[in-house]
């Protein structure tokens, strides 16, 4: 870099300004062009809220950015639209991942049957004294009517 350079850029570098000409000066607009610019964001304006009118007209809840099937018009239309396409989702998914999706329901499934298959064994004299059960199992129980009829006649069968 030349000492007359140098002088000019202490920082080593130009400026934007400096490589493009004009860049950095304004010129006052002239009437004419600020009557056209105010005209045409009046018409863009005007496009854009024909546009809107339109789409309230068709679906009142939609919006230009939400895809229409967001919307409670599209799902009071076109009831059941989600289930499906969830179903084929699920279906595209590997068994590895769809199991997965059902962990919490098998969890509910499994302490169920463990809870039946005691009360079973009971019944049947293949296992010898009172049953003792998990948490949950004892939740399961309350609420399923079956269970806690079969816990009661297993209760019958083991007097304290």
């Amino acid at each position: 870099m030349s000492p007359e350079t140098r002088r000019r850029y202490p920082t080593g570098y130009r400026t934007v300004a400096i490589d493009i000409r004009g860049h950095n000066q304004r010129r006052r607009q002239s009437p004419e062009h600020v009557a056209r610019r105010v005209a045409s964001m009046r018409r863009t304006w005007k496009r854009k809220r024909s546009k809107l009118s339109i789409v309230t007209e068709r679906n009142p809840y939609s919006s230009l950015s939400n895809p229409r099937e967001y919307s409670a018009w599209y799902h009071q239309h076109h009831p059941g639209y989600f289930a499906g396409k969830s179903k084929e989702w699920i279906e595209r998914l590997p068994q590895s991942r769809r199991s997965a999706l059902f962990a919490q329901r098998n969890k509910r499934m499994r302490t169920y049957v463990r809870a039946l298959s005691k009360l079973r064994r009971r019944l049947r004299g293949l296992a010898k004294g009172p049953p003792s059960f998990t948490t949950r199992e004892k939740v399961v129980i309350d609420n399923s009517a079956y269970l806690s009829d079969l816990l009661r006649k297993v209760k019958a069968q083991y007097p304290r």
